[in-house]
C-alpha cells in the first residue's frame, strides 16, 4: 500500500504498520507513511480498521470484463475436471494396492499352512501387510472425503 497524499505529489512512499501500546496496556495498530520518517509527508496515522475499509471499498470498484469472467470460469472447470480425474486414478491405484495386500496375505497364509516358511517370518510379513493396508485405507478415505467435499 502506498500513501495517497504523496502519490498526489508524484512521490512514492509505502504505508508502514506501527504497533503501539496505550496507557491502559491495550495494543493499537496504525499505518503511517514512510515519508514521515524523512519529513517528506505530513499525513496522519490511519487505524487499521479505517485502512481495511478503504481497501474493501477499492476492491468493490473492480469490475471484470465478460471475456475475462468466461475465461476464468472455463479454467476453473478445467482444473476441477483434472482434479477429479486425478482423484479417480488415485482411488483406482489405492484399490489395486488393497487387492495386492489381500493377495500377498493369502499367499503367506498358504505358505504358513504348508510349513515352508518359519512362522515368525510369516507373522512379521503379515504385520507389514496390515500396516500397508491401514495406510492405504486411510489414504483412500482421505481422497474420497476430499472428493466429496470438493464436489458437494
Amino acid at each position: 500500500m502506498f500513501c495517497d497524499n504523496c502519490h498526489k505529489r508524484g512521490i512514492v512512499h509505502r504505508m508502514v504498520i506501527q504497533r503501539s501500546i496505550g496507557r491502559s496496556g491495550n495494543e493499537y495498530l496504525y499505518f503511517f507513511c514512510a515519508g514521515r520518517t524523512v519529513k517528506d509527508c505530513s499525513s496522519s496515522h490511519i487505524s487499521t480498521a479505517r485502512l481495511e475499509d478503504a481497501v474493501i471499498r477499492e476492491y468493490g470498484k473492480l469490475q471484470f470484463t465478460p471475456d475475462f469472467l468466461d475465461l476464468a470460469r472455463t479454467r476453473i472447470r478445467e482444473a476441477l475436471r483434472e482434479k477429479e480425474a486425478a482423484n479417480l486414478l488415485l482411488q483406482k491405484q489405492l484399490a489395486a494396492t488393497l487387492k495386492e495386500c489381500a493377495s500377498k496375505e493369502e499367499n503367506l497364509l498358504d505358505l504358513a499352512a504348508d510349513g515352508t516358511i518359519a512362522k515368525e517370518k510369516i507373522r512379521i510379513r503379515l504385520t507389514d501387510i496390515e500396516r500397508q493396508r491401514t495406510r492405504v485405507r486411510d489414504q483412500l478415505e482421505s481422497v474420497e472425503s476430499n472428493h466429496a467435499i470438493a464436489f458437494s
